[in-house]
């Protein structure tokens, strides 16, 4: 959920690669995935790198800000459930 709402608000997001995480973060368009949690040096890099790359990090914010808009909110969600749900149904008559 932290990850859909910091998208919610144009925040890229730096995480893990693990569970559905990259299912939220879009890597490279909305945030950044890492393989290791461990790698602590790879996480500050990045974030060096994007303090002094003003146009890459508000290329990410808008990736964010679309990813939100377009795939991390509540009325996707109910659109795909209730497709789901009629999808069933039409099936069982």
């Amino acid at each position: 959920m932290v990850l859909g709402e910091a998208a919610s608000f144009g925040l890229p997001t730096l995480a893990t690669r693990t569970g559905g995480v990259g299912e939220v973060v879009n890597d490279g368009v909305s945030g950044f995935l890492f393989d290791s949690p461990d790698n602590h040096l790879e996480y500050v890099e990045k974030i060096q790198s994007l303090m002094e790359d003003d146009h890459t990090y508000s290329r990410l914010c808008e990736g964010a800000l679309n990813r939100s808009r377009d795939v991390l909110n509540w009325n996707v969600w109910t659109e795909r459930v209730r497709s789901l749900v009629s999808d069933l149904v039409s099936s069982k008559v």
